[in-house]
């Protein structure tokens, strides 16, 4: 966050625990925007600065869109934020489709210049080097079902090759 280049950080879908080490100084200060789904949350909870709900998300993204006339940025696409069945990762799945994705980044594009990014977070078979690794993996991963290795690969391979020319383009 302390980077001269780095202007505005926007994260989609992180809620409690993995907000609670969050730089809460940059989010009052507005570098970080932290924008939480709340469909399933209480009241309470959906009127959390920053929530957003399935049915109201795209107009929180033309919003911050706008922020950005015409300046240059950097997109990473997280593949846990995809739902299972169009991404398999490590990690929950989260409540994008590939076209919700794919509406994002045409909306960024009208409205800046997207100079580079990248695309990370497929599953990956985790290896240890000290049992400390694999305590602290397994305390802070969740216990999902995933599908073989094949079908991995091929459900991984079929999003990346429909996002990565979205964002080469």
């Amino acid at each position: 966050m302390d980077r001269p280049s780095l202007s505005h950080l926007i994260i989609i879908q992180c809620w409690w625990p993995r907000q609670l080490f969050g730089n809460r100084r940059a989010e009052r200060t507005g570098l970080l925007e932290v924008h939480p789904w709340a469909d399933e949350r209480p009241v309470k909870d959906r009127q959390r600065r920053g929530a957003i709900l399935r049915e109201n998300w795209r107009e929180h993204f033309e919003l911050f869109t706008n922020n950005f006339r015409g300046a240059e940025v950097y997109v990473t696409i997280d593949l846990d934020c995809l739902c299972a069945n169009e991404a398999v990762t490590n990690w929950e799945s989260g409540r994008f489709t590939i076209v919700d994705l794919e509406w994002a980044l045409a909306r960024l594009r009208d409205a800046s210049r997207i100079v580079a990014g990248d695309i990370c977070g497929a599953f990956s078979k985790p290896t240890y080097a000290r049992w400390k690794q694999r305590l602290a993996s397994e305390m802070d991963h969740p216990n999902l079902s995933r599908p073989g290795p094949e079908q991995t690969r091929e459900i991984n391979y079929s999003a990346l090759k429909k996002l990565w020319p979205l964002l080469a383009e």
